[in-house]
């Protein structure tokens, strides 16, 4: 696949170009497939670090910016409402 991309940005002429690009655009389904996977683990990974850090909360672990679950916390994305992180005045997803 980036042997095929990579042959549009050294074709020689508008005619090598052309025959590269319609090439090329044979991936675009294997590249949506690809992006749509990596979409799919993120949200997994996002899922499982905010029922770790719901845990950490309601178990009185310490959630400071300072602590390991502190860095979770600013990485993620803002908590959906009704989620027992949302905070709608914490910046990221951390905890109030």
């Amino acid at each position: 696949m980036r042997a095929r991309f990579e042959a549009t940005l050294r074709a020689p002429n508008m005619d090598s170009l052309f025959t590269a690009t319609i090439a090329s655009c044979g991936d675009v389904p294997e590249l949506v497939t690809k992006v749509e996977r990596l979409a799919s683990r993120y949200a997994n990974l996002v899922a499982a670090c905010r029922a770790g850090l719901v845990w950490a909360v309601e178990n009185g672990d310490p959630t400071d910016r300072d602590t390991p679950w502190g860095f979770v916390a600013d990485a993620l994305p803002p908590a959906p409402a009704g989620h027992p992180l949302h905070t709608p005045s914490v910046e990221g997803g951390g905890v109030a």
